[in-house]
């Protein structure tokens, strides 16, 4: 029985299905996991009929860039959805976690980037050591002062 295919993403015969396809048909099958009460850790994830269709998933979001990216829902707390899916790396999708920790509009990984101090510690000083903003501040300040090399 000879397949339709219109894409040329689904592979067959020896050939492997593109990263594209292989994203959109995981996509797929946690939704439909979802649907049959198969949680896998997630709440309840939808997805527009639309996007049942490969060609229209496609043609809204294009090709995977690389090999780096995979789907990533903008607000965790909405389906795939036109408008709330996109292509992002794992750090970005690292940076888009509804446990994050957020201090003045930024997560914590990029809070300590633009003051160059190392993450594990200031994670430390506030989950494990109870420390307030405030108080990480003053000791990163003491610890990483701009003039001096990051040594631990």
């Amino acid at each position: 029985m000879a397949r339709n295919i219109r894409h040329g993403h689904s592979g067959g015969r020896g050939v492997p299905a593109s990263p594209t396809y292989t994203s959109w048909r995981a996509m797929k099958q946690r939704v439909d996991k979802t649907k049959s009460g198969i949680k896998q850790g997630y709440d309840d994830v939808t997805m527009c009929n639309e996007w049942r269709d490969f060609d229209t998933f496609l043609e809204d979001l294009g090709e995977r860039p690389s090999k780096s990216h995979t789907l990533d829902r903008v607000d965790n707390t909405k389906g795939y959805i036109k408008g709330n899916v996109k292509w992002s790396t794992k750090e970005e999708q690292g940076r888009n976690k509804s446990n994050n920790v957020m201090i003045e509009g930024l997560t914590l990984v990029e809070w300590c980037e633009a003051r160059s101090w190392r993450y594990g510690t200031v994670w430390s000083w506030l989950r494990r050591s109870n420390h307030s903003v405030e108080t990480i501040k003053e000791k990163g300040e003491l610890k990483w002062a701009k003039d001096q090399i990051l040594n631990e």
